[in-house]
């Protein structure tokens, strides 16, 4: 193991470190905070989200907490496994929905807990769908200054990262219609789902409880960003859980925030296959 680490680029060490750093960053937010929660009060009284149920409890966030640990693991696992064989691969299809099933399985338990909360009165209204438009904007015109203030290419140089995620290359190279429907599907329905209610839904839920809207924006943000093991990308997926944040706060439902992520997803694979 010792040897494959030296062997593993810079920009990968530096995933490593955001990865690890993310994860201990959230677990000492969380006991902090839960730690002030103590001496200021003996009840631990967390105002509820959802009217009739009192989200995120206990058992939720110790959900959380030992999901973060087990994905992470998962991921550093990645670093140092074989690479992926870009060549022609007959079963690269069946593997992608594969993945795109283990997904849901190991989100499942917190999908599962969300479809026992009450629902969110009168979500999709005008003022949301115009909240959801803003942030669409603001995502897209964020990258794009990044973008022309030279911030990916100097992040590509300084540290050898390449420009895009993995899945970006696979969906741009793949010439397959049954690949493409596989990787569409999972990045425009299951993934926005699955990290929506995750990491909106719970980590930030959880750390809001114990930190504060500021801190529980910033910290949950960071770690999302940093699990889709991109350094280019990261300081866009920063802001974007950002906004996400923002827009479960402001709507008080996790439905809007995953209606954002596919759209922004959806257009994102047009954009990939159409013009990469």
């Amino acid at each position: 193991m010792i040897e494959k680490l030296s062997s593993l680029p810079l920009y990968q060490h530096i995933n490593m470190a955001l990865l690890f750093g993310g994860l201990l960053l959230c677990i000492i937010c969380w006991l902090l905070g839960a730690g002030v929660r103590v001496i200021k009060s003996r009840r631990m009284a967390c105002p509820p989200r959802y009217e009739g149920s009192r989200f995120p409890n206990i058992a939720d966030e110790l959900c959380i907490i030992l999901y973060l640990l087990i994905f992470t693991t998962m991921k550093m696992g990645d670093f140092f496994a074989d690479a992926p064989d870009t060549g022609e691969n007959p079963n690269l299809t069946a593997g992608a929905w594969l993945s795109t099933i283990y997904m849901l399985l190991i989100a499942s338990p917190f999908i599962l807990r969300y479809l026992t909360l009450p629902p969110t009165k009168d979500v999709l209204n005008k003022q949301n769908f115009k909240r959801l438009g803003l942030c669409l904007l603001s995502i897209y015109l964020a990258a794009a200054i990044m973008d022309l203030a030279g911030l990916d290419d100097f992040i590509m140089s300084k540290f050898g990262a390449p420009e895009n995620q993995s899945l970006v290359d696979t969906i741009a190279e793949g010439d397959s219609t049954s690949l493409l429907v596989a990787l569409g599907f999972s990045a425009i329905i299951v993934a926005p789902i699955t990290e929506e209610i995750t990491f909106r839904g719970f980590l930030y839920n959880v750390l809001r409880q114990r930190c504060g809207i500021i801190t529980g924006t910033l910290v949950s943000s960071l770690f999302f960003s940093v699990i889709h093991i991109s350094l280019v990308q990261e300081p866009a997926l920063f802001l974007f859980g950002c906004l996400q944040c923002y827009l479960f706060e402001k709507t008080n439902s996790i439905v809007v925030p995953i209606i954002f992520h596919m759209c922004f997803n959806a257009l994102s694979v047009c954009f990939i296959i159409n013009f990469m």
